[in-house]
């Protein structure tokens, strides 16, 4: 849930807001085509939406291959984005805490009782993977349980209940469970479920048609692939119900991921402070940086600054 590959992959790219918000040329369209198509082509994945966005604006939606045998892909079609879902969760309890409903310094304890170090760990540390619970999805691939439903109780039950991996704080180490209990602290705090909650403070005012991913799933959406070791690309069983929630259970089009993107540029739907405070590196105890805020990545490509986040529903397994 943590690296970019996608079996059905959807991609976006955002050119810098000083650029004004002009059509690409025929030169830059074919550039984009073949860079897409250089990248299926060598990953043999099946599919890819893009979004371009330019000065502010969505200046190019596009889809690519097919997204079911024989189905062409299509730009509305609402791929799994999986852990890119994160921001989206951090946001959540970013806005509780602006309606005073929690503190982002709030300890664990004080929302769920029973969780390894919940008397130390904040919700600050659960949204910037350095709480020291263990992550109950670190490999590579889907494993045996995750054919049989599950709940975010569940998987606090069995992984957030293990002795901490570290002491809260003093390490970076990204962690699946932590986003599930954050998820479930959202919940209480707002007095519902957390996709209702999104759909009414995020997804509805920025018109984003988001859905949840077990249920992007079956005729008219993206199939999923994957590969054992050298053998062909096969369709993926997706995990049960229950196993992404709020680490990656959102599902939408590039074009919608890409108006989140364009609200996060232009500071709009969120206060300005909570915009800084998710894309803000969290330091460790020692005073190190973690590289990472409240749900995004953060770093630098020549020289330029970037907030970012990868995400994977499936990946091909070896």
């Amino acid at each position: 849930m943590k690296l970019p590959t996608f079996a059905a992959a959807c991609a976006l790219a955002i050119a810098p807001a000083s650029v004004q918000a002009q059509a690409l040329s025929p030169t830059e369209l074919a550039a984009v085509d073949k860079v897409v198509a250089d990248g299926l082509a060598a990953t043999a994945t099946p599919s890819a939406q893009v979004a371009i966005v330019r000065g502010g604006k969505i200046v190019l939606v596009k889809a690519y291959g097919e997204q079911a045998k024989g189905v062409p892909a299509r730009t509305d079609a609402p791929y799994q984005i999986a852990s890119i879902s994160k921001q989206f969760t951090a946001a959540a309890l970013l806005l509780l805490a602006d309606d005073g409903k929690l503190s982002m310094d709030d300890t664990v304890a004080k929302w769920l009782p029973g969780i390894s170090g919940g008397d130390k760990i904040t919700i600050r540390q659960l949204l910037s993977h350095t709480s020291g619970l263990q992550d109950y999805w670190p490999q590579d691939y889907s494993f045996a349980a995750m054919e049989k439903p599950t709940t975010p109780q569940a998987i606090v039950d069995r992984w957030a209940k293990k002795p901490l991996d570290f002491a809260p704080g003093t390490q970076w180490q990204y962690s699946n469970t932590g986003y599930v209990v954050a998820g479930m602290i959202a919940e209480k705090a707002a007095g519902e479920p957390l996709m209702t909650f999104l759909q009414r403070r995020i997804f509805a005012p920025l018109g984003i048609k988001a859905i949840d991913q077990d249920k992007a799933v079956g005729n008219g959406f993206p199939v999923g692939y994957h590969r054992n070791a050298l053998g062909p690309v096969r369709a993926a069983p997706p995990p049960a119900e229950g196993w992404l929630f709020a680490a990656g259970e959102l599902s939408m089009s590039a074009a919608d991921l890409a108006k989140w993107d364009v609200a996060r540029m232009d500071r709009s739907l969120l206060p300005a402070a909570d915009w800084a405070a998710q894309e803000k590196p969290v330091l460790l105890n020692d005073g190190s940086t973690t590289n990472y805020g409240l749900g995004v990545s953060l770093g630098k490509r020549a020289g330029v600054p970037y907030v970012e986040h990868s995400g994977e529903a499936r990946r091909w397994s070896c």
